[in-house]
């Protein structure tokens, strides 16, 4: 009995010490992955794999002031494909998904092509590649854009995803911009609804199909490309999205707005300190606050080693409201500057958060803000070496900003290495140009004034 007893021990002992080194060598042949790198390149899969299409409780997303819901529109056609790889569009949509999310009932999501098809786990189809629905061979921008803007109405938010490619079964390009202008003809009736137009890119690895080339039909690229987000809904609720949520969406290139508000008005003061001024000049009366008025003004020389006598002066005015990109913003060509009796002229412009935080300009801006609660986003820099006393009347003008320009192309058989055009695009942004300009007569979207006396 003993010796049966001490058999079974020594079965047991030996039939553990197999599995023991059974397991240790299967654990060895495993390939040995360095968990912190894969956690670093992966964080934004691992956490959408966890992510449900339901808000959750904990979430630091939260609902916009007034906004009462969210429709989200991704064009689905065949030319979408390549994209559903990419890093950074991936994270964009995982990014709008979850901010759609905490409106619960309110999110609605789909595909769209030539009609709208409803979906539901919007980020579990992108993520899955399942983007598979209804004419996937064909887009009808006009049905998109229309569709979308009308689902903005009555509070809602409306996003579009799209690569922005025009189908145009005729190759004649010249009939984008009225199609578009078509799709906006409610534009001037409809609760105010303003359009924001984001230009990304993003890696697109697939088959691109042309539009435009007639000895082609379609090529293998793996490269960047560039895609759309536009944004359908009331000026106020579309900022308070980009407020929020703007800094989280990646490979942002380009943007601009199209909105038929005409009351826009830009705090603004002249600045009587500053590396910028040249000659001498102050306030009309030193109780007054902005500066909209100077007196005593007098020419004097630059710290140059050569120049004419001249008169300068820094104009503070805060751009934020108008929701432009600073390329546009900064772009000189994009205003205009009328003098009556004098004769000045821009001689530049600057993003206050690019100054020198050392500099005499930076530190009378600060002062400002402190003492009248003032903020301003940019200077204006105006100059004058003949005429210096009248009256300076400058404009921001409203017009297609140059990245539009440069984006589109009439000619996509050049496709490969091509990273940042889009055929047609300019004709397509250019008929909601032309929708918004008809519900308005302001060609510009501020306008302000300076007075300069002896």
């Amino acid at each position: 009995m003993k010796y049966q007893k001490e058999k079974l021990h020594l079965i047991t002992g030996v039939v553990l010490m197999l599995f023991s080194l059974l397991v240790s060598c299967a654990n060895e042949r495993k390939p040995r992955r360095n968990s912190t790198n894969e956690n670093k390149e992966n964080t934004l899969i691992e956490q959408a794999s966890n992510y449900s299409n339901t808000p959750k409780t904990n979430s630091t997303v939260t609902q916009l002031n007034e906004l009462q819901g969210v429709n989200v529109f991704f064009e689905n056609s065949l030319s979408m494909n390549g994209y559903l790889g990419g890093t950074s569009f991936k994270t964009n949509m995982f990014r709008i998904d979850e901010f759609a999310s905490v409106y619960g009932e309110e999110y609605h999501s789909y595909f769209v092509n030539t009609e709208e098809h409803q979906i539901t786990n919007f980020w579990k189809r992108i993520e899955k590649k399942q983007i598979k629905k209804g004419n996937i061979y064909q887009s009808n921008h006009e049905f998109i854009l229309n569709n979308a803007l009308n689902k903005a109405l009555n509070d809602r938010l409306s996003i579009v995803i799209t690569d922005g490619i025009y189908s145009v079964s005729n190759g004649d390009l010249d009939i984008v911009p009225l199609d578009i202008e078509r799709a906006f003809k409610d534009v001037n009736t409809n609760d105010d609804i303003a359009t924001y137009v984001i230009k990304l890119s993003s890696n697109y690895n697939g088959t691109y199909y042309y539009e435009n080339c007639e000895d082609r039909k379609q090529t293998k690229i793996n490269q960047e490309r560039p895609y759309y987000i536009l944004l359908f809904g009331k000026p106020n609720h579309i900022n308070e999205f980009l407020d929020a949520h703007k800094k989280d969406l990646v490979g942002i290139k380009e943007f601009t707005n199209f909105t038929n508000r005409t009351n826009y008005s830009c705090d603004y003061t002249v600045l009587t300190k500053g590396e910028e001024k040249i000659g001498d000049f102050e306030s009309i009366s030193r109780s007054v606050f902005p500066v909209l008025n100077i007196k005593d003004a007098e020419k004097g020389t630059p710290n140059r080693a050569s120049g004419k006598n001249q008169l300068q002066f820094v104009i503070a005015i805060n751009l934020n409201d108008l929701s432009l990109s600073q390329n546009y913003l900064l772009d000189n060509d994009n205003y205009t500057l009328n003098n009556t009796k004098a004769d000045y002229s821009i001689e530049s412009i600057k993003a206050i958060e690019k100054l020198d935080k050392n500099s005499k300009t930076y530190h009378e801006l600060e002062k400002i803000e402190e003492r009248r609660n003032k903020k301003y986003s940019h200077i204006i820099v105006v100059n004058s070496s003949a005429k210096i006393y009248g009256d300076i009347n400058i404009k921001l003008k409203k017009q297609l900003p140059e990245w539009i320009k440069q984006t589109g192309t009439n000619n996509d058989c050049d496709i490969v290495e091509n990273t940042s055009q889009t055929i047609a695009f300019d004709r397509l942004i250019n008929g909601i140009s032309k929708a918004y300009k008809r519900t308005t007569d302001k060609d510009d979207y501020i306008e302000f004034s300076i007075n300069i006396k002896h």
